[in-house]
């Protein structure tokens, strides 16, 4: 049954015309003012409106062009009724794009040959488009899913391809639910783009039926779907496309960390023993000129420097790979690192980890060694911090990181370029599909948690 809307300020012509329209089988709904017509609208998103002109706090005019606006009511067939007859107040009606006019006195005949009109009119249309959806979708080359109130409505063939799931096992099933996503992060992106009426693109990792994870790239937003505001989503399977960036990124970590190996080596057995003999010679110089004072300090002052380049280059040889992340793993890489920095900065660091020794996939500890040392690195140079927490924990196969000082932090508004080892750290956590969560306050350090899934890497 039809549901039409009567907005008339009227009682006895809003009255009679519910009642007529009653009889014909049609289900009305009455408003007697603008305002109420509006609310009425939205709440009931009839299949027709009628609707007269001069009433008192919002006019006709007002009532459409408000409906007009709201994305679930924007498309409802409007009846515009006035005892107004000037030809330039009729055209202002059709001009909003009213779909029908009718001048009082009318009678019922006119009423109802208008309603028939204009109802079968929109149903023609919503079959059409709806065919025409339909086929189009069925063929699509991407999955395509409707969820009225979180829950699936529809899902097209290339949807169930990639999920891995029959047509009759998600229907009315909740989106979380299926696709195993534990903290709903899909589900709440396509209710807060209803909420806000905007589109979302996001990338997610789901289970498919066979509990396989599947990369998935995730773009939709709301639409009508038999008269009901709805979520329609596109879910491209990029898990091809990841691994492939995955296998990229590798290569490029364990690369450098190859060539920063090398070059480590090459500061070692080439500029070290160079730096040994020189300082030989230095001591030769010394000995042979020993009584002469003037040339006492300047061999002295030059074998300082050999000795301090000496300790520079196996600091950098060591920096750039230090072999104890091979030999021993994360959590000992770490600690010698933290040694070493209270040895020579006047800052705080407690360290906890739960790995022990447990090694972990190479990848990993590369990454969560850099990202680490960074951390504390910009921390030293540019916080001006005393204190510094560090943790490592395991749980549920998720290895997380949380970090925390308390230096100046900084705000939102600072411009990017004091921010570029954060967002170099974004970068790496990203590469190996995890999670990251930046906040700092001016005045008030900074917080970092990274979370990732080691069957993810």
């Amino acid at each position: 049954m039809e549901r039409i809307v009567i907005i008339e300020d009227e009682q006895i012509l809003r009255e009679n015309i519910a009642t007529f329209l009653n009889m014909e089988g049609y289900d009305t709904f009455v408003a007697e003012d603008g305002e109420k017509g509006i609310e009425l609208v939205q709440a009931m998103k009839p299949d027709l409106v009628i609707c007269d002109i001069a009433m008192p706090i919002k006019d006709g005019y007002e009532v459409y062009s408000t409906l007009k606006e709201g994305v679930d009511t924007e498309f409802i067939p409007f009846i515009f009724t006035t005892a107004k007859t000037q030809k330039w107040e009729i055209r202002k009606g059709m001009e909003l794009g009213a779909d029908d006019y009718l001048t009082k006195p009318f009678s019922f005949d006119e009423l109802l040959n208008s309603v028939k009109t204009r109802i079968d009119k929109q149903n023609k249309i919503i079959k059409s488009t709806e065919e025409n959806y339909q086929l189009m979708i069925e063929n699509s080359l991407t999955g395509i899913f409707i969820l009225q109130e979180g829950r699936f409505v529809f899902a097209n063939a290339k949807f169930l391809e990639i999920t891995g799931y029959g047509l009759d096992e998600i229907l009315g099933e909740k989106l979380c639910e299926l696709i195993k996503d534990s903290q709903c992060t899909l589900n709440i992106d396509a209710k807060t783009s209803l909420n806000i009426r905007k589109k979302i693109s996001k990338e997610f990792v789901i289970n498919n039926k066979k509990g396989e994870k599947i990369f998935v790239e995730v773009y939709g937003g709301p639409i009508r779907y038999k008269n009901n505001l709805s979520f329609f989503g596109t879910l491209l399977d990029i898990t091809e496309r990841k691994m492939m960036d995955k296998t990229i990124n590798d290569s490029m970590i364990l690369a450098e960390a190859e060539e920063r190996k090398r070059f480590a080596a090459d500061l070692h057995d080439g500029l070290g023993p160079l730096l040994f003999s020189i300082m030989l010679h230095v001591d030769l110089i010394k000995k042979k000129t020993e009584g002469i004072k003037d040339i006492k300090e300047l061999t002295n002052n030059l074998d300082e420097l050999v000795a301090t380049a000496i300790r520079s280059s196996k600091e950098i040889a060591n920096n750039l790979t230090p072999s104890v992340l091979d030999d021993f793993g994360l959590t000992t890489a770490i600690k010698k690192r933290i040694d070493h920095i209270l040895s020579l900065q006047e800052v705080e660091i407690e360290f906890n980890s739960s790995l022990g020794t447990e090694r972990l996939n190479k990848i990993i500890e590369i990454t969560f060694y850099r990202i680490i040392c960074e951390l504390i690195n910009n921390t030293i140079k540019h916080a001006n911090a005393k204190n510094i927490k560090l943790s490592l924990t395991i749980e549920k196969n998720i290895l997380s990181m949380n970090y925390m000082d308390d230096g100046v932090g900084f705000s939102e508004v600072e411009p990017d370029n004091t921010k570029m080892g954060l967002k170099n750290i974004e970068g790496r956590i990203k590469s190996i599909n995890g999670h990251s969560e930046i906040n700092s306050k001016a005045g008030e350090g900074v917080q970092v948690n990274i979370s990732v899934e080691l069957d993810k890497v």
